[in-house]
C-alpha cells in the first residue's frame, strides 16, 4: 500500500506539491484532515502481506552488516516484487527497470529493531532505497506507522542545490514493513559510491499531529552504490514562452523512472509540460496535470532585478516508460523533439 503525503496535502492545498511534503506546517485543521486521510486509507485500503524473510537474531547492541554486489558480476538482478509494483512493471517488461537496480546486502538492529536493505534502483538524478523492518512482537505496527525523520546521502547529489526527498511506506503487517526513500536532484548528478541512509524514531502521529514513538534510536545503513541507469539527456537551449515571460530550457533528462528539467529564465509554474510517445500517446509531467507521476517544481531566484530564475522540473514516474520511445516534449505550445 501507498499512503503518499504528498498526494493528500495536495488534495488540500493544489499549490504545494513537492516530492518533500512533510506537512509539519500546516494548521492544526489541515494537519488534522491529513491525518483522518491517512487513517482512512490505511483502514479502507487492503495492506499487502508478503512471505518475510524472518527474524534476524535481537542484538541489545547496534549490529552492522554492510557488503555490497559488484558491478562487474555478470548476474541479472531479479527484482524485488514490491519494487516490481512500485514501478508498475509486468512480466517482460523487467527490462525497463533492471539496468539501474543493485541488490546490496545491508543490514543494522538496534533496540530490537532490524531494517534490511532490500534493492535500489539508481539513474543519473535519483536513487531509490527499498528496506524492510522487522520489529519485536512486543511493537505492534499501526497501518500509518512512519519514521519521525530520516536522510539519504548518496555520492555528490546530497550536496546539490536542488535536492528533495520522499519517503512511503509501501507493505504493513504487525511485525514487519517494506518501506522506499528517494532522494531526487537535478543540479547535480549521482554518482557511484557511498550511500548512507539513516532513519531516526518508528512511530506515528496521533490525531494531535503529536509523534508516537513505538521504536527510539538511529539506524545508520552505509554501502557502495554500484549500479546508476544512465538518462537519456538534451540540451536544446530553446527559448519557450510561459505566463510570467520567457524561459530557456537548457536540459531534459529522461529515464525509465524520472524526468528532469533544467530552465532559466521566467519562473515555470503552471505551463503544462507532457511526453509525446512514438505510438501517439501522451503522458503529462508538470505540477497540475500530472497524474502518473510523483514530483517538484523547485525555483531559484538568480536575479531579482529582473525576476531571473533557475527552475527546476523534476518527477518520478509511477509506472516505468520506455525513454527509447519518447519523440518529443511538449511545454506549453512548444514542441521541443527528444532527444534532439
Amino acid at each position: 500500500m501507498k499512503i503518499r503525503i504528498s498526494q493528500l496535502v495536495d488534495s488540500l492545498q493544489p499549490d504545494d506539491i513537492f516530492l518533500e511534503e512533510k506537512p509539519f506546517n500546516r494548521t492544526a485543521a489541515v494537519k488534522g484532515e491529513v491525518y483522518r486521510r491517512i487513517c482512512w486509507q490505511a483502514a479502507e485500503q487492503p495492506v499487502k502481506k508478503r512471505r518475510t524473510l524472518g527474524r534476524l537474531p535481537l542484538a541489545a547492541a547496534i549490529a552492522l552488516i554492510c557488503l555490497a554486489t559488484t558491478a562487474a558480476a555478470a548476474v541479472t538482478v531479479h527484482l524485488h516484487p514490491a519494487i516490481l509494483d512500485y514501478f508498475g512493471v509486468g512480466q517482460g517488461q523487467e527490462r525497463l527497470v533492471e539496468p539501474g537496480a543493485d541488490s546490496p546486502v545491508c543490514s543494522v538492529t538496534k533496540n530490537g529493531v532490524t531494517i534490511s536493505v532490500l534493492q535500489t534502483v539508481a539513474d543519473s538524478y535519483g536513487v531509490y532505497v527499498f528496506y524492510e523492518v522487522t520489529v519485536p512482537e512486543e511493537i505492534t505496527l499501526p497501518g500509518w506507522v512512519t519514521w519521525d525523520n530520516y536522510d539519504i546521502e548518496p555520492t555528490r547529489a546530497s550536496d546539490a542545490f536542488f535536492c528533495s526527498q520522499n519517503q512511503e511506506i509501501l507493505e504493513i503487517s504487525d511485525y514487519h514493513m517494506v518501506g522506499a526513500v528517494t532522494l531526487f536532484s537535478a543540479s547535480k548528478q549521482v554518482e557511484k559510491g557511498p550511500i548512507t541512509v539513516s532513519f531516526r524514531d518508528l512511530g506515528y502521529y496521533d490525531e494531535n499531529w503529536d509523534f508516537v514513538p513505538l521504536a527510539q534510536g538511529q539506524w545508520n545503513l552505509t554501502w557502495t552504490l554500484h549500479t546508476i541507469q544512465p538518462c537519456t539527456t538534451s540540451h536544446p537551449n530553446q527559448m519557450v514562452q510561459t505566463g510570467n515571460g520567457p524561459a530557456t530550457i537548457n536540459t531534459i533528462a529522461i529515464s525509465s523512472i524520472s524526468f528532469n528539467l533544467i530552465s532559466d529564465g521566467a519562473k515555470l509554474s503552471e505551463e503544462p509540460i507532457s511526453l509525446q510517445f512514438a505510438d501517439g500517446s501522451t503522458l503529462p509531467v508538470d505540477m497540475t496535470s500530472a497524474e502518473g507521476t510523483l514530483g517538484s517544481v523547485v525555483s531559484h531566484m538568480t536575479d531579482v532585478e529582473t525576476e531571473r530564475y533557475t527552475c527546476q522540473v523534476s518527477n518520478l514516474f509511477d509506472n516505468a516508460i520506455d525513454p527509447a520511445q519518447v519523440t518529443a516534449v511538449v511545454i506549453g505550445e512548444t514542441v521541443l523533439p527528444f532527444p534532439g
